[in-house]
């Protein structure tokens, strides 16, 4: 499952007629339209578009003058930048000491930052810009990240800007499973170094089946089986020490205090023998947790024993 992002920097802020504002209204509807229907995850930054000028008239105006915008473009636009739209697979925040650079011009709270966000986090994250947009008619577009004015990260942002191009490559990624019988066949073909116990997959399919929530596990279970999979010591700190390490890292072992408050439903049954399962993965934006057999280490099975809210 893919993540496209779309380039708010390509929006003009002041158009000169309603003909041309439909146009990009039409572009953007079809480019959310081809995402979400092939089953990918489509984010767009609300306030951009409140800050646009139609003529002589803002935004939200320009949308409700009737005589230029037919009332079936006005719902579609106007659903898509509904707020419930809007989640990204994990919902933290770019963190406040990241700085975004385009060549020398620092960037501001954009998709084209929250893409490279993205990026950088290890997804699979890609940004579309508006066809009409010449500044960005680029299929690469590099962005460097600081961090507390030091410079962390070189990354390049694959960039789609035009319709045509943008269908092709949806059309060649792999969709993404539809419903948790889907999941379970993905998870088997894609990560063997997974197996998630029937107890979890139980927990699980009590949970509605969500795009970004699915995006999410996926993700963390790509990490652990890259972990698992490591060819060489080298590789696995490289992606241990990336996602188990520090403030922000997916994955953690329980406090000393909640292993002993919670031991007994930290304990689960996996072939046949009750395993403390206090290490684990998170999920901000549902309170979800993955829990599973042991800290990973290389060419080590794991077992997925509980995927599901917090323990409490």
């Amino acid at each position: 499952m893919a993540i496209f992002m779309f380039n708010d920097l390509s929006l003009d802020p002041f158009y000169n007629d309603f003909s041309t504002f439909k146009k990009v209204l039409g572009e953007i509807v079809h480019f959310y339209n081809i995402g979400t229907k092939n089953g990918h995850i489509i984010y767009l930054h609300r306030d951009s578009f409140f800050n646009i000028r139609v003529s002589d008239v803002m935004f939200r105006q320009a949308m409700n003058d009737s005589k230029n915008i037919d009332r079936q473009q006005k719902m579609q636009m106007l659903g898509i930048l509904d707020k419930s739209k809007h989640i990204l697979p994990d919902d933290s925040a770019i963190p406040c000491d990241f700085v975004f650079f385009h060549g020398e011009n620092k960037l501001p709270n954009t998709g084209l930052s929250e893409c490279a966000f993205r990026k950088f986090m290890g997804e699979d994250a890609s940004l579309y810009s508006l066809s009409i947009s010449l500044n960005f008619h680029h299929a690469v577009i590099p962005i460097n990240i600081q961090q507390n004015d030091i410079f962390i990260s070189n990354e390049f942002i694959k960039n789609y800007f035009s319709l045509e191009t943008y269908l092709q490559k949806v059309q060649s990624l792999l969709k993404p499973p539809g419903t948790w019988d889907d999941f379970f066949n993905f998870i088997t073909d894609n990560f063997i170094w997974l197996e998630i116990t029937d107890d979890a997959k139980k927990t699980l399919r009590r949970v509605s089946f969500k795009k970004n929530l699915i995006e999410s596990i996926i993700q963390r279970f790509d990490v652990l089986n890259k972990m698992a999979g490591s060819e060489s010591e080298a590789a696995f700190l490289e992606v241990y020490e990336k996602y188990c390490q520090g403030d922000r890292a997916w994955f953690s072992d329980e406090s000393e205090t909640r292993k002993n408050k919670l031991k007994e439903k930290l304990t689960f049954l996996i072939n046949g023998k009750n395993i403390l399962c206090s290490y684990h993965g998170k999920i901000s934006h549902d309170n979800f947790r993955i829990h599973i057999s042991s800290t990973p280490k290389r060419h080590e099975k794991i077992y997925v024993a509980y995927i599901g809210s917090k323990i409490l």
